[in-house]
């Protein structure tokens, strides 16, 4: 649940920076969205890799340890690889590629130009939309409990006591 609530809570704080009227405000609402999918795709591509490994009786691993190493360092590795493990489509590789260069406009360079930050906004929120869809599947957040540090959170909805298959309830 510890997992879940963060992902919610940085969702829910990228969509109200999203909203705000200053164009600062909506600036690191980029920076959120942005963290908040390469997290996700380095989740997902940590855990194929933690499936793909050597036995007693197949000794040739999928992925070497540069292209691994590569992945999980390197921002456009880590595009090629969920492109090319069928996590992202094309259409959505090309346009989180060009999302992260607006970001980093604004995380790199503090260029606040109002256009591109809207821009990067409206990509990134339509892809979480789409892609959120498919959270058990895609985050494996199945293997994932209550625990006692840590309580489910109202986002205002009125949603409380729900089970943990009801999560979807507060995205």
């Amino acid at each position: 649940m510890i997992k879940i609530n963060g992902i919610l809570l940085q969702l829910d704080k990228a969509v109200e920076l999203a909203n705000s009227t200053f164009v600062q405000e909506r600036s690191m609402s980029v920076i959120l969205f942005d963290n908040l999918i390469e997290v996700q795709l380095y989740g997902i591509a940590e855990r194929k890799f933690s499936l793909d490994r050597t036995t007693w009786y197949n000794g040739v691993r999928i992925h070497s340890l540069k292209k691994r190493n590569d992945t999980l360092s390197y921002y456009d590795c880590l595009l090629k690889f969920s492109k090319d493990s069928k996590v992202i489509n094309e259409s959505d590789f090309e346009i989180l590629k060009y999302a992260h260069s607006l970001r980093n406009l604004v995380y790199h360079k503090g260029i606040l130009n109002q256009t591109k930050i809207d821009l990067a906004i409206l990509l990134y929120y339509d892809f979480i939309c789409r892609f959120f869809e498919k959270l058990p599947d895609s985050f494996g957040l199945i293997g994932y409990t209550n625990s006692s540090d840590s309580q489910e959170i109202d986002f205002g909805q009125g949603i409380r006591n729900t089970s943990f298959a009801d999560f979807k309830k507060y995205f």
